[in-house]
């Protein structure tokens, strides 16, 4: 199998933090290094799993001097489970370079502005993890990170999450959408797909399942989510999430376009 570049690895991004990427590194038979230039103009080899996961944006001498290393030496828990989880949050949030970027930052999903600045304030409101199994978890998954909307949770308690978070009024009672697609006899997915591009809930369920994908009329034309997004260069997340909270096809792509 053909070793893929150092392109191909990082996603075509050249910049992570204060690093920049300026070629292959020095060989290894464990682990791919990129050689990197530093803000300082210090050249290091750094590892590429490191530069991607946001675990090395600087040189070492760098990191000593920034104010997250001084409230490091503080609060003694660099390296921990909470430390990740917290400095994972913000890579996500903020570092546009994070390959989880488009599900979280992109879509408008912020940290408060006491846990952003402050690991201290982050443990104080959360504390440890009860066991090895548990994982920082949003509560409303289209809400922000903050202190009521957080929680440490296992893997199943996501998942359940996760599950419970796509509801709708149906004859008056707030039913899960999965129910209402198997009432109606189509394929999971399709119902929440439908809703996502503004359609009633009567008519997502009236309609039978076909091949076909819906379509939207904009401008004169007919066009898929996927087609809209590629032809006017907008986050297809961000597109469904503003369907979802009313707008008209033509008004998410305007506002982009005069963005």
């Amino acid at each position: 199998m053909a070793k893929k570049s150092l392109q191909q690895l990082l996603n075509g991004v050249t910049v992570f933090g204060d690093y920049t990427v300026i070629g292959e590194g020095k060989d290894s038979p464990k682990n791919r290094y990129a050689l990197c230039l530093c803000k300082c103009g210090a050249v290091k080899d750094v590892d590429v799993a490191k530069l991607r996961s946001g675990r090395s944006t600087c040189c070492k001498e760098c990191a000593a001097k920034s104010p997250k290393r001084i409230t490091n030496l503080r609060h003694g828990m660099k390296g921990s489970a909470e430390y990740n989880a917290w400095a994972s949050m913000i890579d996500r949030c903020y570092r546009e370079n994070s390959h989880n970027y488009q599900r979280y930052g992109a879509r408008g999903i912020a940290v408060c502005d006491e846990w952003k600045g402050s690991f201290e304030a982050f443990i104080r409101d959360m504390g440890c993890r009860p066991s090895s199994n548990h994982l920082l978890d949003r509560i409303d998954n289209d809400g922000d990170y903050e202190p009521a909307n957080c929680r440490w949770a296992t893997p199943v308690q996501q998942q359940a999450n996760r599950r419970v978070t796509r509801t709708v009024v149906y004859g008056g009672e707030e039913v899960p959408i999965s129910e209402l697609e198997r009432k109606a006899g189509l394929a999971k997915g399709v119902m929440a797909a439908r809703l996502d591009l503004g359609w009633s809930v009567e008519r997502a369920m009236s309609e039978p399942g076909r091949n076909k994908k819906p379509t939207h009329l904009v401008f004169g034309e007919s066009l898929t989510t996927k087609q809209i997004c590629e032809k006017f260069s907008i986050d297809r997340q961000s597109f469904n999430r503003r369907l979802r909270q009313g707008w008209a096809p033509e008004d998410v792509i305007n506002h982009y376009r005069n963005g």
